[in-house]
């Protein structure tokens, strides 16, 4: 199981027992981010200071993502009836422009994007902390709370709910896309659906890859792509029927016809 240590500071993997281990702190964060209806509560139990944050030390909630020599993993606290999300990473850079050579943590990017969509019409988990140095980010969001990942809700779902699922499913993707961002890495996984009176509430998670651009049409193709990709419990009937409902159309036109065609074929790729 790995481990953080409650010292401040960088991390060091250990690639035998998969643990990070956590060793002095050089430059501290600093704070970019504090939601104000979570700062009393983020207070009460010691969640404002970032170098006591970095030092936390808790059950990993899934095993850490390791990357040249980096590491990134999530916690997840409950504090005072709230769950939250609690993320670090260190030396998990992405490069970009701005930030050719050094890089920047990839936590950047999804507290970028939270903070863009906030005022969109896509449910998201609600940004309540972040922040950072060159080379570590902290990000805290609240937990979803009622909402069950897409690809386990649908491996049990009544089949006469399915399609009200693939319709609540896709629209939210097309919301998302006519934001201007794509995911990037949109799995089932990453879409959580809550059920309500007479429909389903969908949310999506996890945007460190999620980019802003302009030109969405294929951009937003690669997302259908990689979704329906590892639906297994989809049969080709249910994609199509997914994509008539990003498309909102009863019939699709020649372009449509081929894409979706294209992107049914290219979901039974592995």
């Amino acid at each position: 199981m790995a481990v953080v240590s409650k010292l401040l500071g960088t991390a060091h993997i250990d690639n035998k027992n998969d643990s990070v281990k956590v060793t002095v702190l050089q430059n501290h964060l600093s704070i970019k981010f504090l939601a104000h209806d979570h700062a009393t509560c983020l207070k009460k139990h010691g969640f404002q200071d970032p170098d006591v944050i970095w030092a936390y030390e808790a059950e990993w909630f899934e095993t850490p993502n390791r990357k040249r020599g980096g590491w990134s993993g999530v916690n997840f606290l409950s504090l005072d009836g709230q769950g939250y999300y609690l993320k670090r990473q260190e030396n998990y850079q992405r490069h970009s422009v701005s930030h050719p050579f050094a890089g920047e943590p990839t936590y950047v990017r999804e507290f970028e994007i939270l903070q863009f969509l906030q005022d969109k019409p896509v449910q998201t988990p609600e940004l309540v902390y972040f922040a950072q140095n060159q080379k570590q980010s902290i990000i805290i969001t609240a937990e979803l709370k009622g909402f069950v990942p897409a690809d386990q809700w649908l491996l049990d779902c009544p089949e006469q709910n399915k399609q009200q699922i693939l319709s609540a499913l896709a629209a939210e993707v097309r919301a998302l896309h006519q934001t201007g961002v794509v995911h990037r890495a949109l799995f089932l996984k990453h879409l959580f659906i809550k059920p309500l009176a007479d429909e389903f509430e969908v949310a999506i998670i996890d945007f460190e890859k999620a980019r802003r651009i302009p030109w969405m049409m294929f951009s937003g193709l690669n997302d259908i792509k990689r979704c329906l990709q590892r639906a297994t419990m989809l049969t080709p009937a249910d994609k199509a029927y997914f994509l008539l409902a990003y498309w909102q159309t009863k019939q699709l036109n020649w372009w449509q016809r081929r894409v979706s065609q294209w992107l049914i074929n290219a979901s039974k790729e592995k």
